[in-house]
């Protein structure tokens, strides 16, 4: 049997400092979102109990109450060097892009003056 349990159970790696959400006990109705929004930062972890604080408020849970999240402050590095070489991707793919010819077709009051579009397009 433990063995089954095992095999679902999901391994959490949250350390001091972390940045996570913290799940709901209850959801006052069901658009509501079942993690609070604003972040907690990890101060102490025991085993599977973790104490997190947001604005002196500290509460303590089992690390299943817990999602970790990343923050952009810690990905700003990174993603400096990748938003050049994607502003780089997008221009130069827009330079590669074929786009087809417009024709000008002219058009007449008279139906019957107008050309199909077909016979210009083999010209």
């Amino acid at each position: 049997m433990k063995e089954n349990a095992d095999k679902k159970a999901k391994h959490r790696e949250l350390k001091e400092g972390d940045f996570v959400l913290l799940r709901r006990d209850k959801l006052a109705n069901k658009l509501q979102a079942p993690f609070d929004p604003s972040p907690y930062r990890i101060t102490e972890v025991k085993k599977s109990m973790i104490t997190a604080e947001r604005n002196n408020k500290k509460v303590t849970r089992n690390v299943t109450f817990f999602k970790k999240i990343e923050r952009k402050d810690e990905e700003s590095e990174e993603s400096e060097e990748s938003e050049e070489s994607e502003d780089e991707y997008y221009h130069n793919a827009l330079e590669n892009v074929n786009f087809p010819e417009q024709i000008q077709v002219p058009v007449h009051d008279d139906p019957q003056q107008n050309e199909p579009v077909e016979a210009l397009t083999k010209n």
